[in-house]
């Protein structure tokens, strides 16, 4: 995940704050436009540039959310508190009144962190669904789309318990051991071996 700030850099250089935006950002038709300012800013956004930097030389496929103004409150064990919609409500309680940045016509997209929190699930389970594009890709079968569904019979005969592992929902937060022992999985992540599991599999 980025922060929207990346947007910013010409506007603060060239001190147009509270002016309204010049330019709407988009992921899809302006994706291009979006990776040539990330590489403009190699020190202000050097874990952008590294990121993008191992799908260039590995296999490795990169997905790219940049947060904008989020709000709502998290329902994850550490920071449920987002930083620009409540610190505004707090200097306007703290003044006593509202606010705005000198004209106040400039304008941040905005996200539920919800929503957010939806996307980075969908992100990741489209992520899973790359084991038959990697086959594919290996030539090992002869489509990468998953159009065929299986049961419990064919999951069970396929590996012992196979329902079990590949129909059901285990979800579990290792809060405890976050919190108690500070403990951070760092290893990498499912989706990174997948070309390698494929391989193996052969």
């Amino acid at each position: 995940m980025s922060g929207a700030s990346m947007f910013v850099f010409p506007e603060i250089e060239s001190d147009r704050y509270g002016e309204p935006p010049s330019t709407v950002w988009n992921d899809l038709h302006g994706i291009s436009s979006i990776l040539s300012t990330i590489r403009a800013h190699p020190s202000s956004r050097e874990l952008d540039n590294y990121i993008l930097s191992l799908e260039d030389s590995t296999n490795i496929r990169t997905g790219l959310i940049v947060g904008p103004l989020v709000y709502g409150r998290g329902e994850g064990p550490g920071n449920q508190r987002s930083i620009q919609a409540p610190n505004i409500a707090r200097k306007t309680i703290e003044d006593g009144e509202g606010f705005r940045f000198r004209r106040g016509l400039n304008s941040w997209s905005n996200v539920h962190i919800k929503d957010l929190g939806d996307l980075f699930a969908l992100l990741t389970k489209t992520a899973l669904a790359l084991d038959a594009r990697e086959a594919h890709a290996q030539g090992l079968i002869e489509k990468d789309a998953i159009d065929r569904t299986i049961d419990v019979d064919e999951a069970d005969a396929a590996m012992p318990g196979g329902a079990i592992f590949w129909g059901t929902n285990a979800v579990y937060k290792f809060s405890r051991a976050q919190v108690l022992l500070s403990w951070r999985p760092s290893a990498p992540s499912l989706e990174d071996p997948i070309a390698e599991m494929v391989r193996l599999e052969r």
